[in-house]
């Protein structure tokens, strides 16, 4: 996870650490090819409004070739802080 302060907002950026194995044939044999970014409003923090800048992977399977985009590294709800966040890491 990496923080910056654009413009006067926080802006939390995810990152995915693990790329599961291929939906299509199951292989772990997967190369990332790429990522993309969710933009994602949070709840401020005091004045300061806050944004998840999400990773949205790109992969390909090495056996089958299909490509496929890993799920952004989201908190479930019940987290209460970024410590808490043990799916993220730095990019």
């Amino acid at each position: 996870m990496r923080t910056e302060y654009p413009a006067g907002t926080m802006e939390l950026t995810l990152a995915v650490k693990k790329i599961p194995a291929c939906p299509n044939c199951h292989s772990p044999e997967v190369a990332r090819k790429g990522a993309r970014y969710r933009r994602l409003k949070a709840a401020p923090i005091g004045l300061m409004p806050v944004v998840l800048k999400a990773e949205v992977p790109q992969c390909q399977c090495k056996s089958c070739g299909k490509t496929f985009e890993v799920s952004p590294p989201l908190p479930k709800p019940t987290c209460a802080t970024p410590g808490d966040w043990a799916i993220m890491s730095l990019p």
